[in-house]
C-alpha cells in the first residue's frame, strides 16, 4: 500500500476479492457494470485544484518506486481497468491500447521530462507478464486496494464483482501535486496524446510564469 503523508478518502463501493486478469464469468458483450461516484469527479480536460503535494513508495511489476519520480519534473500515470477485459466486457476495452500509445510516444515524455508509470487495481505480480508481453519500456503499479488511485481522485468502475479503475491520465508535478486528471478518455488510442496535451499546457504555463 502506497505511504503518504495522509490517508486517502474511500469513495462509494468496497472492492471485492481481485481475480487474475483474463478470467471471469461475465458474458460476452454484456455489461454488467456501474460507474461508481468519486469523491472529485473529473471530466476532459480540466486541472483539479492543487492538493497538498503527497509521496508514495509504490510496488510495481519492476519492483518498488517512489512517486512522483525524484528524477523527473514530471509523473505521468496511465491508469486502466484491466488489461483483456474489453473481451468479456467490450464497454470496458481499450486498456492494452492504451498503454502501447504510451509505450509508442516514449521520445515524447522523455522530451517533456516526464516518467510514464501504468497502474491498474492489481497485484503486481499479475501484470509482470503483460508488461514484458507487450514490450511497454515502464513499469505497471499493482494499486490492488485502490489507495493510491482514490487518493488522486481517479474515478471506479463496478464490473465482474470488482472495483476497477476507468480509463484515466494524472499528471503529476515534481512536489507530489497533481496538476491534472484526464477524464474521460473515450478513444484509447489517444491515450498518450490526451496527457502530453496536458504536459504541454502545463509547460507552457510555467513559462507564462
Amino acid at each position: 500500500m502506497p505511504s503518504g503523508t495522509s490517508p486517502p478518502r474511500p469513495t462509494t463501493g468496497t472492492a471485492a476479492p481481485t481475480s487474475t486478469p483474463g478470467t471471469g464469468s461475465s458474458p460476452r458483450g454484456r455489461w454488467n457494470g456501474t460507474r461508481i461516484p468519486c469523491e472529485h469527479p473529473p471530466s476532459h480536460p480540466r486541472t483539479p485544484p492543487r492538493r497538498n503535494p503527497l509521496q508514495y513508495t509504490v510496488t510495481t511489476s519492476e519492483g518498488p518506486l517512489t512517486v512522483p519520480s525524484p528524477d523527473h519534473e514530471w509523473t505521468v500515470l496511465f491508469f486502466i481497468t484491466e488489461p483483456g477485459i474489453g473481451e468479456r466486457v467490450p464497454e470496458l476495452g481499450g486498456c492494452t491500447t492504451g498503454l502501447c500509445s504510451a509505450r509508442d510516444a516514449a521520445a515524447r515524455f522523455a522530451r517533456a521530462g516526464a516518467r510514464v508509470l501504468g497502474a491498474s487495481a492489481h497485484a503486481p505480480g499479475e501484470l509482470a507478464e503483460f508488461a514484458a508481453g507487450r514490450a511497454l519500456g515502464y513499469p505497471l503499479i499493482g494499486d490492488k486496494d485502490l489507495a493510491l488511485g482514490r487518493a488522486l481522485g481517479v474515478p471506479e468502475v463496478r464490473a465482474e464483482g470488482r472495483v476497477l479503475f476507468e480509463r484515466a491520465g494524472v499528471v503529476l508535478d515534481r512536489t507530489g501535486a497533481v496538476r491534472a486528471l484526464i477524464h474521460p478518455v473515450p478513444d484509447p488510442e489517444h491515450h498518450a496524446d490526451l496527457v502530453l496535451g496536458e504536459l504541454t499546457r502545463l509547460t507552457g504555463e510555467g513559462e507564462d510564469d
